[in-house]
């Protein structure tokens, strides 16, 4: 485990943890919704009734509810699954692979707005202003979430270009080869001055 490197990245690494356990929870109480998990009982959201309002106002039938939340889970597991690779490379491979843990993460982000998005659209058809407001702040957080990984690997390599620049300058200020130019040629002149 690269310790240091998440601690580095102490921000990312914990809205990339932030967002795969936001999606797993999600996906999965599509599927457990009302159902005991080892002895607890899953209690959720029920989203079956919910959809179910959305789906008569809509004048849609209602044997559609299982398959938009069964499509909705899956969906949202598979997003998971993008933020735990990132999760993964960055426990893993660390420094040596961040360029790939980042590209994943705003991959990770850009498929959760583009779900968000939808999600508000929808909102929006079936009027739900509640949803609509938080699926909108849902989208603000994701903003947060991708500036605070830019701010990170801005401050990341302005570290790496300082720690490149400091032993270049100190070696040239103390480097008597910079100096020594300046006396032997002094003391050239003087030597052939003539002493009077």
């Amino acid at each position: 485990m690269n310790f240091k490197f998440l601690t580095s990245k102490a921000i990312t690494s914990g809205f990339v943890l932030y967002w795969m356990v936001f999606w797993l929870f999600n996906g999965l109480d599509k599927f457990l919704n009302r159902s005991t998990v080892g002895g607890i009982t899953w209690f959720g959201k029920d989203r079956s009734w919910q959809f179910g309002v959305y789906l008569e106002n809509l004048g849609l039938p209602l044997d559609y509810v299982p398959s938009i939340l069964t499509f909705a889970g899956f969906w949202e597991l598979a997003i998971a699954v993008v933020f735990l690779s990132a999760l993964n490379i960055m426990l893993i491979a660390g420094k040596r692979e961040q360029e790939a843990s980042d590209r994943l993460f705003v991959i990770g982000l850009f498929l959760s707005t583009l779900t968000f998005v939808a999600f508000c659209a929808f909102d929006t058809v079936v009027g739900d202003r509640a949803e609509l407001l938080e699926h909108s702040t849902y989208i603000a957080v994701i903003a947060v979430s991708f500036i605070g990984m830019a701010v990170e690997n801005m401050i990341a390599r302005q570290k790496e270009l300082d720690h490149a620049r400091t032993p270049i300058d100190s070696n040239q200020n103390a480097s008597p080869s910079i100096a020594q130019p300046e006396r032997s040629e002094y003391l050239t002149n003087s030597a052939h001055t003539p002493a009077e």
